[in-house]
């Protein structure tokens, strides 16, 4: 097969992989230092089988029981639950992936789950609807759809309806996995590869260049190259370019079991290959470096497994690798601490605690312990254990090299360790009897021993010299017997550690020691450890930290705990080729900066064997490179390779607590969606006790990394908390904070914050408002009541003032006139009265007729009409008798013509009040707004009359009227003088309105309003009270609707009035219930700021589509379904501003069905609500009405003060910046609208360009003022 040369040797270096495998599989694994989580970390099993990193940067990991979500602090389990419809369909995960939009998906054994870090909740779906299938892998095909491998078929599952379908099948191959790339579909199957360059149908074929019947097992894209990869080899597949890299294994490998089950590339060109059970195979696609990592008993660093079955790398490079065993994670730019733990078989001596250590060339390191010398092949872990005089005692504190072994320092003395023989032997001198701590070689051969006796010298032919201790003589100098470290400068000077302090010894001198460390010089003198670097000397002690002494100015500096070293008990000072110190506590590893004074801090979490080192086990060897012994084994590193990770991590607020509770998500609560998405909280001034959790994600030592925190408006600065993961905070005053939270990795580098901000609304009564309202009340009624008193006295004044100088003249003259007129006006009334009552209606008279007397009746719902007129007594005084009568009467002949008109009975008159009732003594549904009609019928008639009188000079009569809905009881009571009246607190309520009715009104009840409010104008004038029945609201009534009366006079009811009460009285609709019900709804809940979209609003479209379907000539129930979908279109607005219409379409379909709507009817409501979307698009008549009702005002005289409340709102939510913008926003908005009905078009076009041509006009003065 023909490749493009170029290629060839990129090619080339690929297939050293497979060859290096090969040559190599034998070999163990390498110095990759792995950290595991397991089972005891959380994970809720051992088998991983799947990795993902979200967009948030959580870790997924799906096993064979359960999903898994890491925070880097703790697992998070999702677990089948049956009794929960929103847990994971199944709990043996195959693959988790992450869809563009967010979404989680996970295949299960039992098919296909979706998790949404809005909601955090999962959704499910089944391939099969009456079988459960196990899904083996998915993948995201495009923003609608999603391919999923099951039961050896590939479906398609639309994700807007849920439902699956059968994309491909064969019963030829099977299917391992699915890939796309460059718009292909490539599919892994037991014979090779297929590919479908139509993503739209499967037209799979087959691609050439793998060995034939290879079974394919997967794929990886890196740098827009496909890679294909089979047990035994790894392929490139290109459009243009199909060549196989390598296309057989030896023999040999496969006999090593060495099989491909997992293959990943990183952002370093690292390929990394997982194994079945041969380990993990790292090769790089640059350097053509090959390396293996295998698990290893001794290590606890080494891979958990050797069965590797899922890798992925996160946003920071940390490779994570899923095995048989736990998950693995391994950073490359962490600390390359490498940790060896010595551990024994059932048949070898332990000798785990490290006291000394060397090393000339790895990977053999020699170790002294507690049970002797130890020789240790850090590469294969071989083992070999070699004990001195164990009588004595078989530890190993010190060591140093010599020709063919060591010299070791034991806890009886200094030995000498042949390394070809394996055997000790003893040196036999008086002061060489007790535990020897140091051993230092000098150029010329001499060795100088520390011990509890003091100081010994086995000189250049082999002779033991004892130089010191307290009975020499030289106490002065030197304090103690012990010598626990030794060090030198310029080969003839030595420094000793003591435990009373620092000495220096001149090999050279007669008298060799001259100049102690000690206190107070130094807070504590008990020495560990020296190490001499340049011309200062580094001493270190059990509890005072480090000191520096200056060999020359002999000046001494300390470095402890307050300057950041990790604890003042120093085991260890060793330094690099970089000016730093490397320093072993008891509570980790610290590296100094002699030049700047930087301190970097190491734990055991960095790698370390321990926290906790041991006294003198330190080395460097000819190579640079530092050991460290502890506890639990020791430590090899090479300092350069120690970097600082300088990924910043991924900040997440993860929850929020409200008194000590999460709060969870629901559609109406404080949380909408998750905490880490929520950009704003809403909180009561009670709700006092609240807490953030928060984490940073970054995985290289979780444990590290530090957080910090401040609420600005509460917080003067960050709140710094170490690794501590929760802000709280009580008590906080009413008003608006922003929360901020960072974090840092492990190596102090901080993230960007992230941020929410909170209002805390201040209760009602201490709003600046509501203060300023009483404080402006109390003020107000103070003035008035002044204002008040002050009038009426004056008022008061002046009338007795013209009582008295006025009537006491007349008084006298006018009385006798005004009893004789008085007389004669009671008399002419009372014939009146008489002539007016006894008047029966014909039902009863029937009754009377036929059984003699006639039985009252109790009516559950009449309507009862007063008439008055005012000032009635006044004009008696302007009338004879007979011609008041005959006045009064022509009246109520016209009156009773009326109401037989429109079915209202005479009940009586009494003196010049008349008084009706509807619904009696036949009953019938309509008798409110029949009574209302004979009124306004009545009224027209005085108004015609009184512009008769006027025209002759006359003053006219005014009449007040009445009106009540209620029960009552009417009839003829008695034997004589048979009187049809009723009885009942309806009358008295009727007679209570006429009383507090304005001249040429009609003032109806709330309750007679509820039943006529559809079909007359009325307006609402406030609340009277009435015995026995608190306060009732009063309303006056103007006319009949325009839209419902002939010609629109207001008085006469046309055709569509006549059709829309019987609509209103035989209709299954309980409109009027309905709105009452949302209506009280949008008033309690709709939120503040709404000054155009506000319940007003809602009532106002409820008039327009009214007023315009009349005019349309819209007939029957679709009326009333229009002021159904008017009062809720924009119901929405209770929990969103933006798209509330189809929220209001939702609370209408949940809300109808209850108010006696059908699912026909309200599927047409929700057609109309959704109409109302801007732009318009109406695609029916009714949809037409609805449009063009909801923005009506654009073409009606109230059309500015109307926009004026829609600017101020768009202001309010931010949706608008001046009114300049406004005034532009407005014509184009003007200029694009447009009217669909004829009648729209008719009466409210012309004034809406009326309204463009005059916003045109300010535009340009806008333009003219620059």
């Amino acid at each position: 097969m023909m490749y493009n040369l170029k290629e060839k040797h990129w090619y080339s270096k690929l297939l050293l992989l497979i060859l290096s495998i090969v040559v190599g599989i034998s070999s163990e694994g390498t110095t990759i230092k792995f950290q595991s989580l397991t089972t005891s970390d959380g994970l809720s099993q051992s088998t991983v089988k799947t990795i993902l990193q979200d967009q948030s940067g959580f870790m997924w990991f799906g096993t064979q029981n359960g999903l898994n979500r890491y925070d880097g602090y703790e697992f998070t389990n999702y677990i089948n639950n049956l009794n929960d419809s929103n847990s994971i369909e199944g709990n043996n995960i195959n693959q988790i992936i992450q869809a563009a939009d967010g979404l989680i998906w996970i295949a299960t054994d039992k098919g296909v789950s979706s998790y949404s870090p809005h909601t955090l909740k999962f959704k499910n779906y089944s391939v099969l609807k009456d079988k459960l299938l196990s899904v083996q892998s998915l993948l995201e095909l495009d923003s609608a759809h999603l391919l999923v491998i099951a039961n050896n078929k590939l479906f398609k599952l639309n994700i807007s309806t849920s439902t699956f379908s059968l994309f491909w099948e064969s019963v030829n191959y099977q299917i391992n996995g699915v890939e796309l790339f460059n718009s292909t579909i490539y599919l892994a199957t037991d014979k090779g590869v297929l590919r479908s360059k139509s993503v739209q149908e499967a037209n799979f074929t087959s691609v050439s260049g793998i060995p034939e019947n290879q079974k394919v097992i997967g794929f990886k894209q890196y740098q827009q190259v496909l890679y294909s990869y089979t047990s035994t080899g790894i392929y490139n597949l290109n459009e243009k370019l199909i060549f196989a890299l390598y296309r057989d294994f030896s023999e040999e490998f496969k006999a090593s079991n060495a099989e491909i089950s997992v293959v990943h590339v990183d952002r370093k060109a690292s390929m990394w290959i997982g194994t079945p059970n041969s380990g993990l195979f790292r090769y790089n696609l640059k350097t053509s470096k090959l390396d293996r990592s295998t698990h290893s008993s001794n290590m606890s660093t080494s891979i958990s497994s050797n069965t590797v079955l899922s890798l992925t790398t996160d946003k920071t490079g940390i490779l994570w690798v899923g095995t048989r065993f736990g998950i693995n994670k391994f950073d490359s730019e962490r600390q390359n601490f490498n940790h060896y733990q010595i551990i024994a078989g059932n048949d070898q001596i332990d000798n785990s605690k490290v006291w000394t250590i060397y090393s000339k060339e790895l990977p053999i390191v020699w170790i002294g312990g507690d049970n002797g010398l130890s020789k240790y092949n850090i590469l294969t872990n071989e083992i070999a254990t070699y004990q001195p005089n164990i009588n004595k005692g078989a530890g190993i504190f010190s060591i140093a090299p010599t020709k063919n072994g060591f010299w070791v320092g034991t806890e009886d003395g200094f030995k000498r360790f042949d390394t070809i023989k394996k055997t000790f032997e003893d040196y036999y001198h008086p002061k060489n009897k007790s535990r020897t701590y140091a051993i230092k070689v000098m150029d010329n051969g001499e060795v100088y021993i520390g011990n509890r006796q003091g100081l010994l010298r086995i000189n250049t032919s082999g002779k033991i010299d004892h130089f010191f201790d307290q009975s020499d003589g030289i106490k002065d100098r030197v304090k103690a017997n012990v010598v626990r470290s030794i060090t030198t400068k310029e080969g003839d000077t030595l420094w000793l550690g003591t435990e009373e302090g620092v000495v220096s010894f001149h090999t050279l001198r007669i008298n060799p020691f001259r100049y102690r460390i000690a206190k107070p010089q130094i807070k504590d003198d008990f020495i560990t450890s020296l190490w001499m670097e340049k011309e200062e000397l580094w001493i270190g002690n059990t509890s005072a930290g480090m000191y520096g002494y200056n060999l020359i100015t002999r000046k001494i500096r300390n470095v402890s705990e307050n300057e950041g070293l990790s604890n003042n008990a120093i085991n260890s000072i060793i330094g690099d080729d970089n000016d730093n110190l490397w320093i072993s506590t008891n509570k980790g590893l610290s590296r100094y900066n002699i030049k700047s004074g930087l301190i970097t801090n190491f734990s055991e979490t960095d790698g370390l064997q321990n926290n906790e080192f041991n006294s003198g086990a330190g080395f460097k060897s000819a190579n640079s490179e530092l050991f460290f012994g502890g506890i639990d084994g020791f430590n090899v590193f090479t300092p350069n390779q120690i970097a600082i990770n300088r990924n910043p991590p991924e900040m997440v607020i993860t929850g929020f607590n409200l008194f000590n509770q999460k709060v969870p998500i629901t559609e109406d609560g404080i949380l909408q969606q998750s905490i880490s998405e929520t950009k704003h909280i809403d909180l009561d001034y009670d709700q006092k006790v609240i807490a953030f959790e928060f984490a940073s994600l970054h995985y290289s030592n979780p444990k590290k990394n530090q957080h910090a925190y401040m609420l600005e408006g509460f917080d003067d600065d960050w709140v710094y908390i170490d690794n501590s993961r929760v802000a709280t905070y009580t008590n906080l005053n009413a008003k608006t904070y922003t929360f901020k939270v960072k974090g840092s990795n492990s190596d102090d580098i901080w993230s960007e914050p992230v941020k929410i901000t909170l209002t805390i609304h201040p209760p009602i009564w201490a709003t600046w408002w509501f203060r300023t309202l009483v404080i402006l009340s109390v003020l107000s009624l103070i003035f008035f009541y002044y204002r008040s008193r002050l009038k009426r006295v004056k008022q008061q004044k002046k009338i007795l003032e013209a009582q008295v100088k006025h009537r006491t003249i007349e008084i006298i003259k006018q009385k006798e006139e005004v009893e004789v007129q008085k007389r004669l006006v009671e008399e002419e009334k009372e014939k009146t009265e008489k002539l007016l009552l006894n008047v029966l209606p014909k039902e009863t008279a029937e009754e009377l007729k036929n059984r003699g007397r006639a039985k009252a009746r109790n009516y559950k719902r009449a309507t009862v009409m007063f008439t008055d007129f005012a000032g009635f007594t006044q004009i008696a005084e302007n009338y004879k008798p007979q011609d008041l009568v005959a006045k009064l009467d022509s009246f109520f002949i016209k009156f009773d013509e009326i109401t037989a008109e429109f079915d209202v009975e005479k009940i009586k008159t009494v003196g010049d009040a008349y008084l009706c009732a509807g619904g009696l003594p036949i009953r019938n549904k309509s008798n409110p707004i029949d009574t209302v009609l004979a009124a306004l019928n009545i009224r027209k008639c005085m108004r015609e009359e009184a512009a008769k009188m006027e025209a002759k000079g006359e003053e006219p009569w005014e009449l007040r009227i009445g009106i009540h809905t209620g029960d009552l009881i009417a009839g003829v009571v008695g034997i004589k003088r048979f009187a049809y009246d009723i009885w009942g607190d309806t009358v008295n309520i009727a007679s209570r309105l006429e009383t507090a009715c304005e001249v040429g009104m009609i003032n109806i009840s709330g309750t007679t309003y509820e039943a006529v409010a559809e079909f007359f104008e009325c307006e609402y004038r406030g609340k009277i009270p009435a015995k026995n029945k608190g306060e009732i609201d009063m309303y006056y009534v103007h006319g009949v609707k325009p839209e419902l009366s002939e010609n629109e006079d207001g008085i006469t009811p046309n055709e569509a009035f006549e059709h829309y009460v019987n609509l209103k009285l035989y209709s299954n609709i309980n409109y009027r219930n309905a709105e009452k019900y949302i209506i009280k709804r949008l008033g309690d809940e709709l939120p503040e700021g709404l000054y155009y979209h506000g319940i007003h609003h809602t009532k106002d479209v409820c008039e327009s589509v009214e007023r315009l379907a009349i005019w349309e000539g819209v007939r029957g129930e679709e009326l009333y379904l229009l002021k159904t979908a008017a009062l809720f279109h924009d119901a929405g607005f209770i929990e969103s501003y933006e798209s509330n219409e189809p929220i209001g379409a939702q609370m209408a379909k949940e809300m109808l069905p209850s108010f006696g709507y059908t699912e026909e009817q309200i599927e047409l409501v929700i057609t109309l609500i959704e109409a109302t979307k801007v732009p318009h698009n109406p695609q029916s008549h009714l949809e037409e009405l609805m449009c063009d009702a909801d923005l009506d005002y654009l073409g009606r005289n109230d059309f500015y003060p109307k926009a004026e409340t829609l600017k101020q709102e768009l202001m309010k939510f931010g949706k608008l910046k001046s009114a300049e913008d406004w005034d532009h926003l407005q014509v184009k908005f003007l200029t694009m609208h447009k009217y669909f009905t004829k009648s729209a078009k008719s009466r409210r076009d012309p004034e809406k360009q009326k309204r463009i041509i005059e916003l045109k006009e300010v535009l340009k003065k806008y333009e003219k003022n620059g």
